[in-house]
């Protein structure tokens, strides 16, 4: 959920990734498997970044 919040902050993966120490692509897993546990899209890529899906 920390990644989520950072994200929706932060919509730039490296960011997030720097923050939580992490590498951007380990960013990318945690948000790969909260769409899996929620069967939802939660953030979709854009050209400005993550977006929050509505």
């Amino acid at each position: 959920m920390k990644t989520m919040v950072l994200l929706y902050n932060h919509p730039n993966l490296k960011k997030v990734g720097d923050i939580l120490n992490k590498s951007e692509s380990a960013v990318s897993r945690d948000i790969t498997k909260l769409r899996e546990r929620l069967n939802d899209p939660i953030f979709i890529r854009s050209a400005q970044g993550m977006e929050l899906t509505l």
